[in-house]
């Protein structure tokens, strides 16, 4: 069961066609269907609802080009959102729509732009991301690295300035990725492991 706020779920009840069905045998073969749950102050689920994926994507889409995103930024950012909630984890999908909406309206993150190439040679490049979401600086740094690697093997590119909530992965198998990223101190685990740290710098 997916735990979602009634007014997400309003939401959808009134832009979208709903799948219902009380079998979840049948709504378990549905490809491509993602169930939402309304919770009253009790905990008891209110109704609940199965609605496609290709109109959660269009309903991400419309939402946060409503905000002044570019529609490929928002159409990359809503692959990724599906894709998390497709393969279940729910707490990088959709629920982190209204999160980047945000982060769009209080400034946060760029609405518009392009990543740039500030520094690079044969097999590496350094890229700014411009402050501009994950997954367009992502895929632009994946093809700059795919390119790379087809001509020397191998290649690095490092990416500056955006907002990155979830890794992208190359889907050419021709390819192998690695990816990293760099958090902040407070993510690691135990917290006395950032006391110390913190006391070395």
């Amino acid at each position: 069961m997916i735990r979602t706020s009634l007014i997400a779920v309003t939401v959808f009840k009134e832009h979208l066609q709903v799948v219902r069905s009380s079998s979840m045998k049948h709504i378990s073969s549905l490809q491509g269907v993602r169930q939402f749950s309304s919770i009253d102050s009790h905990g008891n689920s209110m109704f609940k609802q199965y609605v496609e994926m290709k109109e959660i994507k269009r309903f991400m889409v419309s939402s946060l080009t409503k905000v002044g995103a570019d529609v490929s930024h928002a159409d990359a950012l809503a692959e990724v959102l599906i894709d998390a909630d497709y393969r279940g984890h729910y707490s990088h999908g959709l629920n982190r729509l209204d999160m980047y909406i945000r982060d769009f309206v209080t400034g946060i993150c760029n609405v518009s732009g392009s990543p740039k190439v500030v520094k690079e040679n044969m097999a590496t490049a350094l890229v700014d991301g411009n402050n501009l979401l994950g997954p367009v600086v992502g895929k632009f740094c994946i093809e700059l690295a795919m390119q790379k690697a087809d001509k020397c093997g191998i290649s690095m590119v490092v990416a500056k300035s955006m907002q990155l909530r979830k890794s992208l992965f190359s889907e050419d198998e021709t390819f192998l990725s690695l990816h990293f990223r760099f958090e902040s101190l407070w993510d690691c685990w135990p917290l006395s492991v950032v006391r110390c740290v913190k006391g070395l710098l």
